[in-house]
């Protein structure tokens, strides 16, 4: 009998030892990259860096891993959450009512299949173009064949209000529903699949990022950056060097978090 206890014992112990290492990983606070005379509202990475919409000044700047400006464009009218595909940048001008594509040496006009009001971010991917049109509470999707809308102004599961970022897979389409404090994901022929973050409080859902199967919502008022799982299962929540965040960007294992009123980009891993 002294045997089985104490073999019962050893693989209790073991299956605990188990359980510990296999926790789960969690993001972690890392760094932060300093910016000087930016206001930063969208982000996207480059082989050498990040362009940064810099709201309040009205241009995109380029910027190294350490915060320093290698490129500025300037002459926009609030630029907002930018998307970048094929060596080109998409660019909302909030403040024009229109896109633009930078190519690397000129700005060219983009139609979005339909008039915008405050166009708040693009999203390129999959075949599609697509707007979140602030003001009219809405998405703005165009294909090579053909365009159509997704949403309209409400409040219920299904509807916008005020959306400004946004985000395509493979298979779904992520938006910040800023004014609902919420993500709405819809599928690519604008079917409504789910909602996420409506029970956790969230002040202004100004951006979204979704990658690793996990998808990650900053929220603006409340100075948090909310992790789910493609499901809408809450992850993780944190706060730690976080001031008026806008927009998170997934690189690998690392995750990078734009801060408008901090005027810097917080780091973490996942650890």
């Amino acid at each position: 009998m002294k045997t089985a206890t104490n073999l019962l014992i050893a693989f209790l112990g073991i299956a605990l030892l188990s359980a510990c290492n296999n926790k789960p990983k969690e993001w972690v606070y890392s760094g932060t990259i300093k910016l000087t005379g930016i206001a930063p509202i969208g982000m996207i990475a480059t082989a050498d860096g990040f362009w940064l919409s810099d709201v309040d000044h009205d241009r995109l700047v380029k910027i190294d891993n350490s915060g320093t400006v290698l490129q500025e464009i300037a002459g926009l009218t609030r630029p907002m959450h930018i998307d970048g595909h094929d060596d080109n940048l998409y660019i909302p001008q909030f403040g024009a009512d229109k896109i633009v594509r930078w190519d690397g040496s000129a700005l060219h006009e983009v139609s979005p299949g339909d008039s915008l009001d405050a166009p708040g971010g693009v999203a390129m991917g999959e075949g599609m173009l697509a707007v979140a049109d602030f003001f009219n509470h809405r998405i703005v999707v165009n294909k090579q064949d053909s365009s159509f809308i997704i949403g309209k102004e409400g409040h219920d599961n299904g509807s916008l209000y005020y959306p400004t970022d946004l985000k395509i897979d493979r298979d779904y389409l992520y938006i910040a529903d800023a004014y609902n404090n919420r993500v709405e994901v819809y599928d690519h022929r604008g079917k409504y699949v789910r909602t996420i973050g409506w029970q956790e409080g969230i002040r202004v859902a100004t951006g979204v990022e979704a990658g690793n199967q996990q998808i990650f919502i900053t929220d603006f008022h409340g100075n948090r950056l909310l992790v789910y799982d493609v499901y809408g299962q809450l992850l993780q929540t944190f706060n730690a060097h976080l001031d008026n965040p806008t927009d998170a960007l997934l690189i690998d294992d690392k995750l990078y978090v734009v801060n408008y009123r901090g005027q810097d980009i917080s780091i973490y891993e996942l650890r």
